[in-house]
Parts: structure tokens; C-alpha cells; sequence
């Protein structure tokens, strides 16, 4: 069903690469205009990092589907990139239905746009230009019965997905030979623009306690891994997107941790001072990303870190502003709404919060030494940007 599972070996284009004839993949210049304004150029590392129930995952299948959509279709602007992608699946989180549907649900709502916008035109009213494509097309679309629409959409939906490569790793050494492996994907699948990596801790504390005496060492085995990756993504004019759960609190000092943990049992300082703080804060020395090595750190051109908005703050989001909520206003025990890869119901028929008790999450991208603070909530047909 997948692109990923017909991934042979090719002389000829290995040869042909190999010459320097490589054609550059298609460029993601619509992947997210709110997240990459003008789109991430080719070669770039995005970090998508965060707490668990955060939407990584979802901001990540928010982004595949972003990338295999067409920019038009039939007469509407559907806004995608119409690029391959290549996603490796870690955490085994992700549900091919999930990206159907989603893809789905973006097709008829920029058909439903595109529909307002014609009825607008012939009215003589002003409407959005950008929304359609070419309006005799969108005309003779808009005509098709309900049941034709339905199985072109369908259709649509599944020729994209001819452009989709999924390859699951459920251990350590088979990540590790994946990874290695980047280079011979790429080559293979020359329409591949954005590869995605959910997500790069998904093995850490194996590699950790298996692979390597200490963090010091996992750094080193993560530098030559990671190393690699990065080449191939530059070399083939890819961009690469990889998820990454905070293990560690960020600037967590060891009297932090001592503090917290005190306030927690409800014992006075006198009582527990000969305790001291676990091995894992005092051995990582604060830094929630120490863990993946120095190659990647300085490889990474844009920075997104997710947090779940604050349930009062959710609550009260019509009068507040996106600037004036801050870190400290984060709370991370809210569920996730991805839907589960093992729901045997149908995604037409999963059930989504209403839009008043919807969660909000909260973003904060950092690129080119600047900072971009955004809030979001998560739907059928992706991510919504809640201050835009």
C-alpha cells in the first residue's frame, strides 16, 4: 500500500547519481507558511521537541500531508508541494489512516474555499484570487455528483500516497542500519523532499545502557550516526524533520531537582539532606539535548518546541494574547487528540472534541536568531493556527 515497501536497488540511477546527475527534489516552499515562511530550503535540520502528549506526531503527519498534496488540483489550490516523503516511523505512533483522512479533509475544505470564492466572482463581490486555480475546471467539478467527487477525491488522495515511503524501526539496530541506509533511499527515491523521523530519542535509553558506558560515549556513537544523515540530506537537496521528547528538563540544576522533590514528599530540607538528586540529572549537567551529540545540535537550522497551553488559559484564549502567555503558564498532563494506530473504528467516524473544549498547544520556533511564538490546536485536517 505504501511507496516505502517497493524500495529496490537501482544500478543505473546509483551510477547516474553517482555522475552528479541527481534531479533536485521539488521544493516545500507551501509546507507550513506559519511554522516556514517561504518554506524550508533544502538541506535544512527542523527539531521538533517536546513533552509527551505535546502533538509532536501530529505536527509531524500535519507536515507529510502538507508535502504530498499538489499545489492544484482540478481547479482549486489545495496549497501542498506535491513532494515524495520519506518517514521513519520509531515511536510507532503513526496510523496510515490518520494521514488519509487528513489529506481528505484538506481537499474538501480548500474545495468548499474555492467554492465561496467562484460564488463570489459571479456575483461581482470581492473574493480571494489565491483560492482557485483556474475556474472553468473548478466549475466543471463543483457539477460532478456527490458519490464521483467523493471517489476523486479518493483517487487524489491515493496517488499521493504513491509518493509516501514508510519504514517502521522497532529496535535500536535496526534504526541504526536505517539511518546508515539514508543515503541509498535518496538515491532510490529521487522525488524525496522531506524526510521525517518520529523520533530520534525513540532508542536512547537502550543505546544508552547497551551501546555505551556513559553519556559521553552515546554522545560520540550519535555524532558518527547523525553525521552520516546530515551528509545525505544536504547532498540530495532534502529537508529533514525529526521529533524529539524532552528527557531531561532544560537548565534542571541539581537543587532544582532537590527542591521539587522535597515539595513533593512534604519533608522540610533538614530531613533530607543526605539525598541526593539521581545520577541521570548530574551526569547530563542540565541540558535536555546533551544526549543526541554535538553534531546534531549544530546542525539544527530551526528550533520547534511544543507544550500543552494551560487549561485556564484554553478556557480564556478569546481575550488572550499570543505574546502574553508564557513559558511558566505550560501544563503537560493533557492527552494528545492523535488518534490511536490500533482504533478499529474508520477515521470518518472518529470523534473530535467540540471547538469550544478543544486543547490548545503552544509553539515556539526558533530560526535565524529569531523567535516566532504561535498557538495551535489540532484537527481532522491538521493544525490550526489559533492567532492567525
Amino acid at each position: 500500500m505504501l511507496g516505502a515497501m517497493a524500495m529496490t536497488s537501482s544500478p543505473i540511477k546509483s551510477l547516474i547519481t553517482g555522475l552528479g546527475c541527481h534531479t533536485p527534489p521539488a521544493q516545500l516552499l507551501h509546507l507550513d507558511p506559519h511554522l516556514f515562511p517561504g518554506g524550508p530550503q533544502p538541506g535544512e535540520v527542523i527539531e521538533v521537541s517536546g513533552g509527551s502528549n505535546c502533538g509532536k506526531s501530529s505536527l509531524a503527519v500535519h507536515l507529510v500531508a502538507a508535502a504530498l498534496l499538489p499545489k492544484a488540483w482540478r481547479g482549486i489550490r489545495i496549497r501542498g508541494c506535491g513532494a515524495g516523503v520519506l518517514f521513519l516511523d520509531c515511536d510507532l505512533h503513526f496510523s496510515i489512516i490518520h494521514l488519509d483522512n487528513m489529506m481528505q479533509k484538506r481537499i474538501k475544505y480548500s474545495l468548499r474555499q474555492g467554492k465561496e470564492a467562484l460564488k463570489k466572482k459571479k456575483l461581482g463581490q470581492q473574493y480571494d484570487k489565491s483560492l482557485i486555480d483556474n475556474a472553468e475546471e473548478l466549475r466543471k467539478l463543483l457539477h460532478s455528483d456527490k458519490e464521483s467527487l467523493k471517489a476523486e477525491i479518493a483517487s487524489l488522495v491515493k496517488q499521493c500516497l504513491k509518493s509516501f515511503y514508510y519504514l517502521r524501526c522497532t529496535n535500536s539496530p535496526q534504526y541504526s542500519i536505517t539511518m546508515l541506509a539514508m543515503e541509498e533511499y535518496l538515491v532510490e527515491q529521487s522525488n524525496i523532499s522531506l524526510v521525517v523521523i518520529d523520533s530520534l530519542s525513540a532508542f536512547s535509553w537502550y543505546d544508552r545502557i547497551y551501546r555505551a558506558r556513559n553519556w559521553f560515549k552515546l554522545r560520540e556513537y550519535y555524532n558518527d550516526l547523525f553525521a552520516m544523515v546530515i551528509a545525505s540530506i544536504k547532498k540530495y537537496s532534502a529537508v529533514l524533520v525529526a521529533t524529539r521528547h524532552t528527557l531531561f528538563a532544560k537548565n534542571f540544576t541539581e537543587e532544582k531537582y532537590k527542591d521539587r522533590y522535597k515539595n513533593q514528599l512534604g519533608e522540610s530540607k533538614d530531613e533530607d539532606e543526605h539525598k541526593e538528586p539521581d545520577e541521570s540529572f548530574q551526569e547530563v549537567g542540565g541540558s535536555d539535548r546533551d544526549y543526541l551529540g554535538s553534531v546534531w545540535t549544530n546542525s539544527v537550522t530551526h528550533k520547534i518546541t511544543l507544550s500543552v497551553v494551560n487549561t485556564d488559559i484554553s478556557s480564556e484564549y478569546g481575550s488572550v494574547s499570543v505574546n502574553s502567555i508564557s513559558k511558566d503558564s505550560v501544563n503537560t498532563s493533557v492527552t494528545d487528540s492523535v488518534p490511536n494506530k490500533n482504533a478499529s473504528k474508520s477515521a470518518d467516524n472518529l470523534s473530535l472534541p467540540s471547538e469550544s473544549t478543544r486543547q490548545l498547544y503552544f509553539a515556539e520556533v526558533s530560526a535565524n536568531q529569531k523567535k516566532t511564538k504561535l498557538i495551535y490546536s489540532i484537527h481532522e485536517d491538521g493544525l490550526k493556527w489559533e492567532n492567525q
